[in-house]
């Protein structure tokens, strides 16, 4: 569940007596509105006039004039505060117009960031037309990019940030037509074959497969298949009918509503579950059954780390140094060294405080750490 966001609070200018409200802009600033003398019915009514603005416009705070000195950076960081408001979907994330309108706006902005939004004229807007023919961009993205930014300045003009003839002049420019023009065309999307479908199903795994399957019966949209889940559903009849949570046309108000005859009710029957909210293709389900088939067809054995290494808390087994296996060649030559001062040959296998010559130097701690700082310092890299 969103976080709720608050309205900014009527409150008393110590200073004048005034009622005033600070209201955000949506670049980084704070503008202080005086609404009256504090207390009154007239503040109050002026506090709820200049909130209802304030929200119309997208929660920014804007002067009662249009702002001449506005840039193309700051009207853009105006529109983006209000695109991640407006472009979403019921559940409350965000579509894909969203980075869309994103990539979009990035050559406005990397040549006319710092020009004035008033002076932004058709030929700017061509300007920027070719420079999206110059990046390689196809004709139908360029032609959409273009159409995104007129939005911009159309949905500029009623918050009066830009004035009127701004927008009217940028609506003049046409788009791009086939053939006439250097940017690039694309191929159309053409069907698959159904042969072509019916060889790659067996290299699917059975999810993904089965969503296949299900498209070709019904022919819902991917995104539609990906968020089945058992509540959207209706079994009662011959047909089950689905209604998918969200769609592509949800925003215009349109309803959806799927068929699914047989085929599809086998295909879904195998992975209904009993949580009704639950997805039924879910990939996290997929991955664990592929891990688990892993598992079964291993012939090694599983070491102890990948054992544990789901628990929150796995047990780490000691690290031990195996003192060296006695042999006649090292017990001669430790017969020959001279006696230690408790009576015993020094000896690589006798445990000693000093520094072994069998041990890496970033291994072996000083005699002032602890045992748990050399604990962990065994386990750190060799350029620590």
């Amino acid at each position: 569940m969103s976080k709720r966001i608050k309205d900014p609070a009527y409150r008393l200018h110590k200073q004048s007596g005034q009622a005033v409200v600070t209201l955000p802009d949506g670049i980084g600033g704070r503008h202080d509105v005086y609404l009256g003398k504090h207390g009154t019915e007239a503040s109050q009514a002026e506090y709820g006039r200049v909130l209802a603005e304030w929200r119309a416009n997208g929660r920014t705070w804007r002067k009662a004039a249009t702002t001449a000195d506005m840039t193309v950076n700051e009207l853009v960081l105006t529109y983006w505060e209000w695109v991640k408001t407006y472009y979403r979907h019921a559940d409350g994330t965000p579509t894909n117009e969203v980075d869309n309108i994103r990539l979009g706006l990035r050559r406005l902005v990397e040549l006319y960031g710092d020009t004035a939004a008033n002076s932004f004229d058709g030929m700017a807007l061509e300007a920027v037309r070719n420079r999206m023919i110059e990046d390689g961009l196809c004709r139908n993205r360029i032609n959409k990019d273009v159409a995104r930014i007129k939005r911009m300045f159309r949905w500029a003009v009623p918050k009066k940030l830009i004035p009127l003839v701004v927008y009217q002049e940028l609506a003049t420019v046409e788009g791009l037509r086939a053939g006439r023009t250097k940017a690039r065309e694309t191929k159309p999307v053409r069907q698959v074959s159904l042969s072509v479908v019916e060889e790659t199903l067996p290299c699917l795994r059975p999810p993904v497969a089965a969503m296949v399957r299900l498209q070709l019966h019904t022919g819902m949209r991917p995104g539609e298949v990906a968020i089945m889940r058992g509540i959207d559903l209706d079994m009662t009849g011959k047909d089950w009918l689905y209604r998918p949570s969200t769609h592509k046309t949800a925003h215009r108000g349109h309803s959806r509503v799927i068929s699914i005859g047989p085929r599809g009710q086998q295909i879904i029957r195998q992975f209904l579950k009993t949580e009704l909210e639950a997805y039924l293709f879910s990939p996290r389900d997929a991955m664990a059954s592929l891990r688990a088939e892993q598992r079964h067809n291993r012939k090694s054995p599983v070491p102890p780390s990948q054992r544990n290494r789901r628990k929150r808390k796995p047990k780490k087994f000691p690290v031990t140094i195996t003192p060296p296996v006695p042999t006649p060649a090292r017990s001669a030559r430790l017969a020959s060294r001279p006696v230690s001062r408790i009576g015993t040959p020094t000896s690589s296998a006798t445990p000693r405080r000093r520094r072994s010559a069998r041990l890496p130097a970033w291994i072996w701690p000083a005699q002032s750490w602890g045992k748990s700082h050399w604990r962990r310092r065994k386990f750190m890299p060799r350029w620590t």
